[in-house]
Formats: structure tokens, sequence, C-alpha cells
């Protein structure tokens, strides 16, 4: 470990210069539009108010959150960026979510009312985003209705409409048919909405994906998300932009053939590395059986490494017998099944280690690098479901700017 990060048996890193880095290279994609930054659940696991401050400074025109309890937290950080809330709010969240300053959004004519009646007992004027199903069938209102609600909408009192967004459902795949449906449909809704003699402020559609490959899409604001963190919204999606770049790579086809595929871009650097100590190593001998349900049975004489993180610390479960662990820059695997607090790595065949060595889950070592594509691919999920679920009990260390 660096002389310079608190001494915990397990830790998240989160390198703010690479946040920075990443915020910059998508606030260039998405010129002149204005970029929200997406700080949601926990800054996707990254920690919330650090991110968001850090992101403030850098010139984010604000912030997406999915409650009034983050809107809150932002404001008692310090923010006084505009905030956004990208999710339902309860009927009796409003009045904290007005105090708060944040936007929510409206795809509902009765919880607008009730947004309005909340206003006026308050003496403020709530602004909001109209949200729009383009496609995604979620949370949202049909193109069809749209005018009818921003109508009804702009008559409430202590009510204003700040601006309109849709969110893609098919923009981090390959075949961008579908997203261009979706940009084709929101722009109509937009101009049938302005045509009524609404104004809207602000538009915005794109994510992530949308944002890097195709910019702003002619509308003045983005929404960046997974990417601020330098991960890609789907490995098809980063091959996609490979392609779009023209970057390629040549690969090996395994029959005496070589490929040219799309190269992965180092647009993004990732800024979280989850981290724990070797707390023991232990020699078992062949035959010897590790963790619950004795799935592992050790073909050789085996030394292990027995890390203190589990399930409960935010390695899944499903890693057992599957996933690894970097120790001394090499890869170790891990044995037998993932407990609540403790998992197993097979240190055979890297001698040198001993206890008190830093273990890396997620980041690199060396030349190594595990990562959250990498653990998304061994259990089945995405990386944004790997670093969303890893539990706020994990100490945050902050380094960079």
């Amino acid at each position: 470990m660096k002389d310079n990060i608190p001494r915990h048996t397990t830790w998240i890193e989160i390198d703010l210069d690479a946040i920075l880095y990443n915020f910059c290279q998508l606030k260039q994609l998405a010129a002149p539009a204005e970029v929200i930054a997406v700080v949601k659940s926990e800054a996707y696991g990254h920690g919330l108010e650090k991110i968001a401050l850090t992101l403030a400074k850098a010139g984010a025109w604000g912030f997406a959150v999915v409650s009034a309890d983050e809107a809150e937290r932002l404001r008692r950080a310090g923010i006084t960026a505009p905030i956004v809330i990208i999710a339902p709010t309860p009927s009796f969240h409003l009045e904290r979510m007005i105090v708060a300053g944040a936007c929510p959004a409206v795809y509902d004519l009765e919880f607008a009312r009730e947004l309005s009646q909340a206003a006026v007992r308050l003496g403020k004027t709530a602004e909001v985003h109209l949200k729009i199903d383009t496609g995604m069938g979620r949370l949202s209102l049909s193109g069809e209705q749209a005018v009818r609600l921003a109508l009804a909408v702009a008559e409430l009192p202590n009510i204003k409409i700040n601006g309109i967004y849709t969110h893609l459902a098919n923009a981090d795949c390959f075949d961008q048919h579908y997203t261009q449906k979706q940009w084709q449909g929101f722009v109509e809704c937009v101009e049938a909405i302005k045509k009524a003699g609404i104004e809207l402020p602000w538009q915005h559609m794109t994510a992530s994906a949308g944002l890097m490959a195709f910019h702003n899409f002619g509308f003045n604001m983005v929404r960046a998300g997974i990417a601020l963190y330098g991960l890609w919204p789907s490995p098809e999606f980063r091959l996609f932009f490979g392609a779009l770049r023209g970057e390629m790579q040549v690969l090996d086809s395994g029959r005496g053939s070589r490929l040219k595929i799309p190269a992965a871009s180092d647009l993004l650097k990732p800024a979280l590395s989850f981290k724990t100590l070797v707390m023991q190593v232990k020699e078992l001998p062949q035959g010897s059986c590790v963790s619950y349900g004795c799935t592992f049975t050790c073909r050789r004489d085996t030394k292990v490494a027995v890390l203190p993180v589990g399930y409960a610390d935010g390695v899944d479960r499903h890693l057992s017998n599957c996933g690894e662990v970097l120790i001394g820059g090499r890869r170790a695997p891990i044995m037998g099944r993932v407990c609540m607090n403790l998992c197993m790595a097979d240190i055979t065949d890297i001698p040198e280690v001993k206890v008190g060595d830093e273990a890396v889950l997620i980041g690199a070592q060396g030349k190594e690098r595990i990562s959250a594509d990498e653990v998304a691919a061994h259990i089945g999920t995405i990386n944004y479901e790997v670093v969303t679920r890893l539990p706020m009990h994990i100490p945050r260390v902050y380094l960079g700017k």
C-alpha cells in the first residue's frame, strides 16, 4: 500500500484524476451542449458527495440523482448547481425536493398537480423536466400525450417547465437503427411542444453511449453517467466505438488466419479499484477441501491466501471457483465458495506472498488488470451492477485532485 493511504483491511480507491480526465473527454464530445453529471446511486458506487464536488469544480452544468435524499446530501455538501431527479418522486418527498431546489421528472398530470400544490404551500416555484417515452417503455409518457401534458402543466401555479428529455434503450449496441428511430421521435415531440407555444430551455436524450456515438444529437444538453467513471456502456459498444474511430486491432483467429476487429479506445480511464489485504497464508495438503460445501478440492499441495472480504463486502458469491484476484502482480484463482466476509485464493505459484500484502479484486497491479467488465462476465451481469453493489461500509479512499 502507498504510505499516504489510510490503513484498512479492505478499501476502495477512487482516482479523481481519472474522473476529471473522463469528464473532459466527454465534455469535448458533447460541445457545445452542457453536461449533466449522473451521480445517482452513490455516483455508481464511487461516493456521491466527493464525485459531485470534483465535477462541479470541473464545470458540470448540474447533477442527476434519483431521490430527494440524494439532492439534500448534495446541497449539504455545498453543491449549488442544478439538480435533476431522474426517478419517481413520491408525494411525501415533494416538499423536501422543492426546498432542496431539485427539478423532478414529470410524466403524469396528477403528480404535477400535487407538485404544484406543494410549491404553493411553500411559496416557491418548482422547475420540472418532462419525461418522454420514445421507445424505452418505462417511466415516462408517450410522445402523443406530451403536448397535452405540457399544456396542462404550463397552466399550473408555481410550476415552470425547464426542460424535456428521453432515454435511449439500445444505444450501447452495434446496430443503431433503433436509436435513430428514438431520435426522430424525440425531435418530433420537441417540435410539437414548441409549436404549441411551450418553451423548453433544455433538451437532452443522450446518456454515455449516445453521447460517445452521436455527441449531443443536436440538443443542448447531455447526461454523462457510466463513462464518467471510466467504464464502457457495454463490451459491444466498446467495439462499436472503436469502429467509429477507425481503430483496429489484429487478433489470431486460432485457425491460421488473422482477424481485424475494432480496438478498445483509450477514451476512458477506470477510476475505481477494489483492494484488500492478505490476512493469513497457509499450506493445505493435496486432497484438502476449501470453504462451504467442499466445492474445491486441492489437486496438489496448495498454498492459500485468506482474504478478509466476501459477499457482504461486494465480492459476488458467483465468483466462487471462477474469479481471480491479483497478488504480487499475478493472478490468483479464488478457491471454493466466497463466504460472507472471507474468500480464499490459490497462491501456490506466487510463493513470495506474505501476510499484509495487497490483493486487488478490481483494478491494476503490476502489468495485470482485473476490470469490472471481467468480473461482470464471470457472474453474468454488467459492469454497472458490479460497481453500484459495492457497499458503502467499505471505505472510499480518494486519490488525486
